[in-house]
């Protein structure tokens, strides 16, 4: 599951808001000096500055250029740790919905 996705011709951000809503949800438990980055809002704020920086850059995902996705989007918006957090915590909360469902 992603959050979004950049397009580099022509330039395009597609923002998955389904994604974007989940995390939000899941993310109830997040330490509360941390709380106010996982609304739908801020989540979407800093993944369309991810994406963002792929734009810029002309660069396809890699491992580097995620990389410094993720440093740029944590700069521009001023995010207290690293957007990955984010991809763990759906990623996690993902697994245990379908494992919720399975049962």
């Amino acid at each position: 599951m992603y959050l979004a996705e950049a397009s580099l011709q022509p330039p395009g951000i597609t923002i998955n808001t389904t994604a974007i809503e989940f995390l939000a949800k899941a993310a109830a438990q997040a330490p509360i000096e941390h709380r106010k980055w996982f609304t739908e809002i801020a989540i979407t704020e800093v993944v369309i500055a991810h994406e963002l920086s792929h734009i810029l850059r002309q660069q396809p995902s890699s491992k580097s250029a995620e990389r410094l996705a993720h440093e740029f989007a944590q700069t521009l918006t001023g995010l207290p740790f690293s957007p990955h957090v984010y991809e763990a915590v759906l990623k996690q909360a993902v697994k245990c919905q379908i494992t919720k469902n399975t049962i």
